[in-house]
C-alpha cells in the first residue's frame, strides 16, 4: 500500500508524540519522492514495509505497530537505498529512524 503524504497532514510544531515512530524530511523544493521503508529485526524478518509518497517540503512523522526492540531500518528511493542497522524502536524514543530524501539522495539516521 502508498501512503500520501502532504504539507497539510505535517506535525509543523516540531513536537512528535511519544511513540514508536519513524520521520521523514523531504527537502526537494518541488518534486514529489516515493520512499520504500523496510523495518527488519535481528532476526531478519520484517517487520513492516511500506511505500510512502512524500510532497516537497514534507516533515512527517507516523507510529508503528511492531515490538520494542533493535531494528535495521532501511529506505530506497529509485536506486539508491540508505541504512541504519541499529535503531532503537520502543516508547521511550520519540523517533526510532529518521528518513531524509532530496534530489533522489536517500539518508536514514537512528532516533536520538
Amino acid at each position: 500500500s502508498i501512503q500520501a503524504l502532504s504539507i497539510e497532514s505535517a506535525d509543523t510544531t516540531g513536537n512528535w508524540p511519544n511513540q514508536k515512530s519513524l520521520q521523514f524530511r523531504n527537502y526537494d523544493h518541488k518534486q514529489i519522492v516515493e520512499v520504500t521503508v523496510t523495518v527488519d529485526n535481528q532476526s531478519g524478518e520484517t517487520a513492516h514495509k511500506e511505500t510512502y509518497m512524500l510532497t516537497p517540503q514534507t516533515t512527517w512523522s507516523t507510529s508503528l505497530s511492531i515490538e520494542s526492540g533493535t531494528y535495521c531500518v532501511s529506505a530506497t528511493v529509485g536506486s539508491n537505498t540508505s541504512t541504519a542497522e541499529t535503531c532503537q524502536i520502543n516508547s521511550n524514543t520519540n523517533v526510532g529512524a529518521t528518513i531524509e530524501v532530496g534530489n533522489g539522495a536517500v539518508s536514514v539516521q537512528p532516533g536520538r
